[in-house]
């Protein structure tokens, strides 16, 4: 208990146990902060990614941290959006930290049991960002991760944790259908693209203070998560040398793309697939 919990020696006993009895057993702990020590293939496989999915992207979206909240986070404000530049450091220092293979098993999030659901704070909630947002936890390195009941917009409120854990809507027509079809549409494209996204490169790009692009690539394809939230109209050059690209395979959400150039409409969130020559 207490700091024994975070003991190097002692996970270090606990995973050769562990992996003695079931090689393939997946040793996933509850940490809300930087817990790469403990991330280097000798200990956990991974942690309920706070520190490098859920609390950058929430600050994206406009949501005080938790860990400078009163009332534990349960009532966070509205406080100044991370930039461009602010989100990719802070994913950066997340990704740099750890081996690129320990980046694949950890469980990428945005809501959880202990955290109120983002799309619940009205302060905050903004449809256009909340997608890019979602877009994002679907393809960063690791695993998405989602709680029940986000994926049809469920209702709840702030201030207490317990408002994050209303029983599970299941009338249909009570179900906000543009959140159904935004999961549904990533878990398909999450299935149709895993062999592109396992074990593959990551690039953050730095284009535009409001515009945050995630390239995901192996030798044949590559995945641009593109957010955006300037208020104009947008011509995005995607003609990187270094990523060799081919062809457009696919424009999930039906994007506007012309050979490697995207036209992105005021706040409208992208996510495309290349092949490479």
């Amino acid at each position: 208990k207490d700091n024994d919990q975070f003991n190097d020696e002692i996970w270090r006993e606990v995973r050769k146990s562990i992996k003695e009895e079931n090689p393939n057993a997946y040793i996933l702990a509850e940490s809300w902060i930087d817990s790469s020590d403990h991330l280097q293939g000798d200990q956990w496989d991974a942690t309920m990614n706070y520190i490098g999915c859920s609390r950058p992207i929430r600050r994206w979206m406009g949501e005080e941290d938790r860990f400078t909240c009163n009332n534990w986070g349960h009532s966070p404000r509205k406080v100044n959006e991370y930039s461009e530049m602010d989100l990719t450091k802070a994913l950066e220092a997340q990704l740099d930290s750890i081996p690129a293979q320990m980046a694949q098993f950890q469980m990428n999030l945005i809501d959880s049991h202990d955290t109120p659901r983002l799309h619940n704070n009205t302060e905050v909630f903004d449809w256009n960002n909340y997608k890019g947002a979602i877009i994002l936890m679907y393809t960063l390195p690791g695993m998405p991760s989602v709680y029940y009941g986000d994926e049809i917009g469920i209702a709840g409120a702030m201030g207490s944790v317990e408002m994050s854990r209303y029983p599970m809507q299941w009338d249909e027509n009570k179900w906000n259908k543009d959140f159904y079809s935004l999961y549904k549409t990533l878990g398909t494209f999450r299935s149709d693209y895993n062999n592109v996204l396992y074990l593959s490169s990551y690039k953050l790009l730095k284009l535009d203070d409001n515009l945050f692009v995630l390239a995901r690539y192996n030798s044949q394809k590559v995945i641009f998560s593109i957010l955006n939230k300037n208020d104009k109209e947008m011509e995005l050059d995607l003609d990187i040398p270094y990523l060799t690209l081919d062809k457009v395979e696919k424009s999930v959400f039906d994007t506007k793309v012309v050979d490697k150039k995207v036209y992105l409409n005021p706040k409208e969130n992208a996510l495309i697939i290349f092949t490479r020559k």
